[in-house]
């Protein structure tokens, strides 16, 4: 029932909350509405990574977490990966910023698809 695609295992998620389908769109809902701006915030955090590493570590932690949640797993074994180069004092890595963001961006098409198509994977 995963999506080779992006990544995101709709069944596994599910799973997570009982198949409560209402549950899970609202925790998508919720998503999509933090992060309407894109990564706006997750990038600035990036870009200061040399100045701030915990706070862009937390930032990367922050979305692997929700990643997990909604079962969009390419997203967060990425933002696994930058979080561990963080937290050992690297700065942010620039093609493994743009690998999270390229993920997060496949997944957001696909959790929005999954929503139009009323909680149905494809």
């Amino acid at each position: 029932m995963g999506n080779e695609t992006t990544g995101i295992d709709f069944g596994e998620a599910l799973a997570r909350f009982d198949g409560d389908e209402e549950i899970y769109l609202e925790l998508i809902d919720a998503f999509l509405e933090t992060h309407a701006d894109g990564l706006a915030g997750f990038r600035r955090a990036m870009d200061n990574s040399r100045a701030d590493a915990p706070n862009a570590a937390h930032e990367a932690h922050q979305l692997k977490g929700a990643a997990l949640t909604l079962g969009a797993s390419e997203l967060a074994e990425r933002c696994a990966e930058l979080e561990a180069l963080l937290r050992s004092g690297a700065p942010a890595d620039i093609p493994l910023v743009e690998s999270v963001v390229s993920a997060f961006e496949r997944a957001v098409v696909d959790l929005r698809s999954f929503k139009e198509r009323g909680g149905k994977p494809s």
